[in-house]
């Protein structure tokens, strides 16, 4: 535990330090693993960027958990030296289930990264000290100089889950870990940390472009979930330090309804539009972190092109399908009082509340959204979808075959719209060069 501890700290303390000297030929893999902690993060609200006291609620969030965290941070499923690491154990099964089908592997353990600050005994309650008053000072001085309050403080939590959880694969004799939270700032520093302990990363990114949480990546494999992933790979190859490339499926694809595994037609369906939420209005209602890039306004002047285009198209119906956010019993009056303030036209409604977006791809002949996982989910099931990406429009690749489904404005919308109704689903993905984009080339993994 003493050798743990000290590797962990000179490898946390090197990756601080090498980005603000600019210090990159050293180790370039610490480098860019510094540079991850510029990332935002979803842990905590956004108004803790300015909180000049946020170190200190950090330490006391630290000191509580260690206090009273009984709970156990590591579930053993099997026998198997496979462990799958999450942001929780909410997902638990949807992450098992989606291993196994794909890998054909045993999972022997579940890993939640929000129950790693414990101590197991009280030599870990040491460096566990140890560690808090070392970096108090440096963290505290960083903090004050720092516009954003929340970067380095959080590095304490980010240390101590690092720390533990090598304490743990080194207990349970874990050789091979499926990493899911990459999205998280220092998952990079933790998988570096873990690989110089010989544990075998493989790094799972979800649907969503890598371009917004994981253009640095550090892993021994990285098993991406939908085609557009390969091409931005090939654009970030300089900060993606990766042996080993899979292609996989997304992580809801074993969840969809039978019928999507088909080839079947999908036009003439029940609904003409559909209209997907991300709830941006409610995240910062919320104080939720955002990526600071005109989110709530950029979806809201989208929803307003929609029912424009409805308004005015008065045989096609546009269903709008909330947000889960947006379906919570406590903010659900507030969602619904919020559309019905836009909704004018008959031909315009709100899909039930019951009614799970990713199950109801086939009511919809034409979805439309700003990005979303959703969205990459539905074309990788053959749906006519439609991307509005506003001012994240220079984030994809423009000589990317899914440019063509991104409208850059509300005339470059509408437009498309017109052109992509008219055609069958099999001319959509023609037409639009994504024939390599969905589930037609994929169905080795639905075989029994």
């Amino acid at each position: 535990m003493i050798v743990d501890f000290f590797r962990t700290f000179y490898y946390f303390f090197l990756a601080i330090l090498m980005p603000v000297l600019g210090i990159k030929r050293f180790n370039e893999r610490l480098y860019f693993a510094g540079l991850s902690f510029n990332r935002i993060t979803y842990r905590f609200p956004e108004k803790s960027k300015h909180d000049v006291f946020i170190l200190f609620r950090i330490y006391k969030r630290i000191i509580q958990a260690i206090k009273h965290n009984s709970s156990t941070e590591i579930k053993r499923l099997s026998d198997s030296s496979i462990a799958i690491y999450d942001a929780s154990s909410k997902a638990i099964d949807l992450r098992v289930n989606y291993i196994e089908s794909i890998t054909k592997e045993n999972v022997g353990f579940f890993i939640s990264k929000d129950m790693l600050i414990r101590v197991v005994n009280f030599t870990h309650l040491l460096f566990s000290i140890l560690f808090l008053v070392l970096a108090f000072f440096p963290l505290l001085l960083l903090s004050v100089c720092n516009k954003n309050k929340l970067k380095y403080p959080l590095i304490a939590i980010e240390f101590l889950e690092c720390f533990n959880l090598l304490i743990l694969v080194k207990k349970y004799k874990i050789d091979k870990i499926h990493y899911f939270c990459i999205y998280e700032r220092d998952s990079n520093l933790c998988a570096y940390v873990l690989m110089k302990n010989k544990l075998y990363i493989n790094k799972i990114p979800s649907e969503v472009p890598l371009v917004f949480f994981n253009k640095i990546i550090i892993a021994d494999s990285l098993s991406i979930c939908f085609k557009y992933q390969e091409e931005e790979v090939r654009k970030f190859n300089q900060t993606i330090f990766v042996d080993t490339f899979n292609s996989w499926i997304p992580e809801y694809a074993f969840l969809a309804p039978a019928h999507y595994h088909t080839n079947k037609e999908k036009n003439n369906l029940e609904n003409h539009l559909g209209f997907y939420s991300s709830a941006n209005w409610l995240r910062e209602y919320k104080g939720d972190c955002i990526l600071d890039y005109n989110e709530k306004s950029d979806e809201e002047f989208l929803l307003n092109c929609m029912i424009e285009y409805a308004t005015s198209h008065p045989q096609i119906k546009l269903v709008i399908y909330r947000h889960p956010l947006e379906k919570r019993t406590e903010y659900k009056e507030l969602s619904t009082q919020y559309y019905s303030n836009k909704i004018k036209a008959p031909n315009i409604i709100l899909a039930p509340l019951e009614s799970r977006t990713a199950d109801c791809f086939d009511k919809v002949e034409l979805a439309v959204a700003l990005y979303s996982t959703i969205m990459f989910e539905r074309i990788f099931f053959g749906y006519k979808t439609l991307l509005m990406p506003l001012s994240y429009i220079d984030f994809f690749l423009k000589d990317s075959n899914l440019f063509s489904v991104c409208a850059a404005d509300k005339n470059d919308l509408f437009i498309k719209i017109d052109l992509n109704l008219k055609y069958s689903t099999d001319e959509y993905f023609k037409n639009n060069k994504l024939d390599n984009y969905h589930i037609g080339t994929l169905t080795e993994y639905f075989k029994n």
